[in-house]
């Protein structure tokens, strides 16, 4: 992935406290929450996945995690209404401000006043506006700036369910002509608590602007805190004729 979708990222994810994209954890999330440490540079896009998309995280430094259980019915459900807040709330609306904040305000999300503790800690000083679901049984924030960048940040959430429904929605809107590739998987191991990281690159059927999909999740079943953050990616340089890359 390119430099500036990185920094673009970075730039959103200190408003979402997730360390694996360069922020600081939000007061009210510290207690679940674990540092994440500030991402590589990400591999080359692969080619366009098939509808399904495969699992194959990139080797960990340090002892592989044990396995978790399968989340439950409860855990999944939950997953799943996060994993469609970010594609319903960000891919689709492809981060426009005006269209995911149709989408929310539809959705029954509400407003937060943009000077609050709450909302000023996930907006960190950018330009933007920050809606939660007011129930639900978990904490779930759609945050979405003036540039583009657009995150779903929730807490009280399976990890591995969101990472399953994530890949599951994606999947849908490859199957109906989206162009989705891997850019990287990886699972990172940061004070105890492991948590993968995937990158993906999207691109709506007719569209022409890449969008870099950047997911941060649990690798434990048990509920903890996830964030999910769209953000504007360049166009892929393309090769001379002569088959090499452009110089």
């Amino acid at each position: 992935m390119d430099r500036n979708w990185r920094q673009a990222a970075a730039r959103a994810a200190r408003a979402l406290g997730c360390a694996a994209l360069l922020g600081s954890v939000p007061a009210h999330a510290q207690a679940q929450a674990q540092p994440e440490p500030q991402p590589e540079t990400a591999a080359e896009t692969a080619p366009v996945l098939p509808a399904r998309i495969e699992s194959t995280p990139l080797e960990p430094t340090g002892p592989a995690p044990a396995a978790a259980a399968a989340p439950g019915a409860a855990l999944v459900a939950q997953g799943r209404a996060v994993a469609r807040a970010f594609v319903d709330g960000c891919v689709l609306t492809e981060g426009d401000l005006t269209g995911a904040t149709d989408w929310a305000l539809s959705a029954g999300f509400e407003p937060r006043d943009a000077q609050a503790p709450e909302a000023s800690t996930l907006l960190d000083g950018h330009t933007g506006s920050v809606f939660a679901q007011p129930e639900g049984g978990i904490k779930l924030y759609l945050v979405v700036l003036t540039d583009g960048g657009c995150t779903v940040w929730a807490e009280g959430v399976s990890g591995p369910a969101v990472h399953q429904e994530f890949q599951r929605a994606m999947a849908e809107l490859g199957a109906k002509g989206a162009r989705v590739s891997k850019g990287t998987e990886r699972n990172i191991d940061r004070g105890g608590a492991w948590r993968r990281q995937l990158q993906l690159r999207y691109r709506r059927v007719g569209g022409s602007q890449d969008w870099g999909l950047n997911v941060v999740t649990t690798l434990d079943a048990p509920p903890g805190v996830q964030a999910l953050h769209l953000a504007r990616a360049p166009a892929a340089t393309l090769p001379d004729p002569d088959g090499l890359p452009a110089r």
